[in-house]
């Protein structure tokens, strides 16, 4: 019986390779799996997800013996997404897990960029991951089973958020503005949700091998480690962890995947692990 036999989760951004990796994993472990993906590049969005990728997702989650329901959904709209999630609970009976996953990034200089791109990337980035929360969790808490929410970015704090990879020198200060704002929103989401036994939890990771986000390999610049790029199951690992049992004890926390610099270690102390359980 896989670790996580009976349980539902809702995964956005699941027609892209990352995304499907991850809707795949969980369907190994026994989950059922509610797939959301957007349906067209969105405005300047430099990297839709192909044409038939949340088909292939669900096709492979089958394949895994679980069920899915695959849906069609942008993460600007919040009723598309609310609806999406209400008809996956309504046909697989139950929520457990929500990864959210929203937006690209431009990679530009801060004089570079219109302000379309910084619009953008907040809407999509930052309030695209409140929305999915917002449409999701409430399931979670009326669940009365406890339950896990795992945000997946790209490098975020305030220290490195005009850092993050995207170019060779790494700046792409629209998105990393963003994902940097997401950090208390984490922690402040994990200490609302703790009387419901509901962690949240964030993986920051490099750009994934095959997930064509940024369309190319992290530059050396981005680390000191001989690698190029973390594997997309490197990532699913670390999210594994956080929505199994193996995590019941983690919330509040920022998990970095991605052979980081010392940029991390100057920036600040990630939030301290706060007392969920299972």
């Amino acid at each position: 019986m896989g670790r996580l036999a009976g349980k539902v989760a809702f995964i956005t951004g699941a027609g892209r390779e990352q995304g499907r990796r991850h809707a795949v994993r969980l369907a190994e472990e026994g989950a059922d799996i509610i797939a959301v993906d957007a349906a067209a590049p969105a405005g300047i969005d430099p990297s839709p997800s192909a044409p038939g990728g949340l088909a292939e997702t669900a096709r492979l989650v089958e394949r895994a013996g679980r069920r899915v329901v695959a849906v069609r959904a942008d993460v600007r709209d919040a009723a598309a997404l609310t609806a999406a999630v209400d008809q996956g609970v309504a046909e697989l009976g139950r929520l457990d897990i929500v990864l959210a996953d929203a937006g690209t990034v431009d990679p530009l200089a801060v004089l570079e960029e219109a302000e379309q791109t910084w619009q953008h990337a907040i809407d999509g980035r930052l309030i695209g991951v409140w929305r999915i929360i917002k449409a999701s969790v409430p399931h979670l808490m009326s669940g009365g089973r406890g339950g896990s929410v795992v945000i997946t970015t790209p490098p975020a704090t305030p220290l490195t958020a005009g850092r993050s990879a995207g170019r060779s020198d790494g700046r792409a200060p629209h998105g990393g503005t963003a994902q940097a704002w997401l950090i208390p929103l984490i922690q402040v989401l994990a200490e609302e949700l703790d009387p419901y036994g509901v962690r949240v939890n964030a993986v920051h990771h490099e750009t994934a091998a095959d997930d064509g986000v940024l369309g190319g390999p992290v530059s050396p610049a981005l680390t000191r480690m001989p690698v190029e790029t973390p594997d997309p199951d490197d990532i699913t690992n670390a999210v594994m962890y956080l929505v199994s049992d193996d995590g019941c004890y983690v919330s509040g926390t920022m998990h970095v995947v991605g052979a980081r610099d010392d940029r991390w270690a100057a920036g600040p102390r990630m939030a301290d692990a706060q007392t969920a359980g299972c």
